[in-house]
């Protein structure tokens, strides 16, 4: 199965309701950072197991060796991090991966790698999924988009895509 079947999976979930899942996870400590919350919420219905992996790899989306069904999504946290709220829906014939991350204030001296490995029902080509970073910082919380979000959008093959976020 590729991104046919992937693009089919993604239509039929189109015009089927879906009602959101959430799963409620925890990012290891990595280093000098703690663990933090993170919540992945799932409004396509494709996801059936999302994990932490320890993972060296750029910002970005890979399939990981001989798991067609999983996606690896990797990106560059800081010690300021305090949560990561993952939204992961359905845009055209793919989907995009939502990372907000919450700090509380801004650090640009280290870089801390995260990577979260998403299982789907149905083969999941990497390059059908778009990674969208998002940093916030300040008081807002979680699940709001705010002046102070600092957007970074990505493909599977890590190339900026769009700089625009648009809530909504």
């Amino acid at each position: 199965m590729g991104l046919g079947a992937a693009t089919l999976f993604l239509i039929r979930c189109a015009t089927v309701p879906v009602t959101p899942r959430t799963f409620d996870l925890q990012a290891p400590p990595v280093g000098d950072a703690l663990a933090l919350p993170a919540k992945v919420t799932d409004t396509t219905g494709a996801v059936v197991i999302a994990a932490f992996v320890e993972v060296n790899a750029p910002e970005g989306v890979v399939n990981p060796p001989g798991r067609p069904e999983a996606v690896t999504v990797s990106w560059t946290g800081g010690l300021c991090d305090r949560a990561y709220d993952v939204l992961i829906e359905r845009v055209g014939q793919g989907l995009r991966v939502s990372i907000r991350t919450t700090a509380g204030q801004v650090c640009r001296l280290l870089g801390i790698g995260r990577a979260l490995e998403v299982t789907f029902s149905v083969a999941m080509p990497a390059n059908a999924v778009e990674l969208r970073l998002l940093r916030q910082t300040g008081p807002a919380g979680l699940g709001q988009l705010s002046r102070q979000d600092h957007p970074v959008v990505k493909s599977a093959n890590w190339a900026v895509r769009s700089p625009e976020v648009r809530a909504g």
